[in-house]
């Protein structure tokens, strides 16, 4: 094989050139859209997790609520009929253990306000233990106790409640925020890739008509003037493609033409 047969068959073609400049602007596109799916699921996936996350806590604290709302209802109803009861009767496990239980879950979540509402709880459940006690008494008024003692304890509860609901608010809108970041994050190396495509097919345009629809009208025009006012076809550009060789074919034609008609002529003569 020869030398100049060696760069025939190493060099890139028309339809070579543009299957390249096609496959990388869809490589750019293709790893760009797989990167922003993949980045999409996985912040869709941590945000939903903690938006589920703030929804169970709002569901365990409005339970929690429920519950201690019950049991301290129970107790204000039994320091109301004090003077006919000698004890309670009150078993406060029920309500405690679902309130213990709630508590604890909602304390591991370590938001704003956890151990605030676990002090407040610990010290309201201290003080309503006391209640067979202060029944039985014959130097303390139930009725006093419980507004003196047991409801300042329950109304800081609440207070801590509260706020621990404003903190698990601010956390969802917070993750909320993050979704919606993480979202057009997620969708900015799209559009980045969106970008270079159309630079590249920008580019890919410019190219076809710099180097092939250019030359081929040059060739067209030089044919033409050839043809129709016996011009000689002098058209030459820079390039190692097949038009570049389609172009030299023309120029031997159109010598060969010419060496032909001379020939014509002087046989004429």
């Amino acid at each position: 094989m020869s030398i100049n047969d060696s760069k025939e068959s190493s060099r890139i073609g028309i339809s070579g050139k543009l299957a390249l400049a096609v496959c990388a602007i869809v490589t750019v596109l293709l790893v760009s859209s797989i990167i922003a799916i993949f980045e999409l699921r996985r912040m869709s996936d941590f945000v939903s997790e903690r938006i589920s996350d703030n929804i169970e806590q709002i569901n365990q604290s409005t339970e929690l609520a429920v519950v201690t709302d019950e049991y301290n209802l129970r107790i204000l109803s039994i320091v109301g009929n004090a003077d006919s009861i000698v004890v309670s009767g009150l078993d406060p496990s029920p309500y405690i253990s679902v309130a213990d239980s709630l508590v604890n879950v909602i304390s591991k979540a370590r938001l704003s306000g956890c151990d605030s509402l676990r002090a407040a709880y610990d010290e309201y459940k201290k003080v309503s233990f006391r209640l067979d006690s202060i029944i039985v008494s014959d130097f303390v008024d139930s009725r006093d106790w419980y507004f003196t003692e047991l409801q300042p304890k329950y109304n800081a509860f609440k207070t801590a409640q509260d706020l621990l609901n404003i903190g698990i608010q601010d956390d969802l809108q917070a993750n909320s925020g993050s979704f919606d970041e993480s979202f057009y994050r997620s969708i900015t190396p799209i559009m980045v890739s969106v970008a270079v495509a159309i630079l590249l097919s920008i580019l890919l345009l410019f190219f076809i008509l710099e180097y092939y629809v250019r030359p081929l009208r040059r060739m067209l025009k030089g044919t033409d003037a050839f043809v129709h006012y016996s011009h000689p076809y002098s058209v030459d550009f820079e390039g190692n493609d097949q038009l570049k060789e389609l172009n030299g074919c023309i120029k031997d034609i159109a010598e060969e033409n010419i060496l032909l008609k001379r020939r014509i002529r002087e046989r004429e003569r």
